[in-house]
């Protein structure tokens, strides 16, 4: 298999999502499904309860380049955990009550 490189942008996300770069690599390698678009490639990995999720193209070196990786369910403590919550507050929050969730995030608490 190709190199695995990841972009400063996913080493940010990898470390905010609490995710491993050495999971990202077991998902990539030993992946449980795989979706090629035209340009990008997706592969998914199970672990336990949570899927881990890199989207990769390949560089002009023929290495595989990470250029996102999320984990579903989020892990806990993340800003992905928090934004779930937030997001299935506001589904159940009536009219008014969606209205000041609105405000709320739209002075960033």
């Amino acid at each position: 298999m190709a190199e695995i490189v990841f972009t400063n942008h996913v080493i940010d996300r990898i470390y905010e999502r609490k995710i491993s770069q050495d999971q990202v690599i077991e998902g990539i390698k030993n992946f449980d499904e795989q979706f090629k678009n035209s340009d990008t490639t997706q592969f998914r990995k199970k672990f336990g309860k949570q899927t881990l999720t890199a989207v990769t193209k390949y560089g002009d070196g023929g290495e595989i380049v990470v250029l996102s990786v999320w984990i579903d369910p989020p892990n806990p403590g993340t800003s992905d955990l928090h934004k779930r919550e937030k997001d299935k507050q506001m589904r159940k929050a009536s009219a008014l009550k969606k209205l000041w969730y609105t405000f709320l995030n739209q002075i960033g608490l």
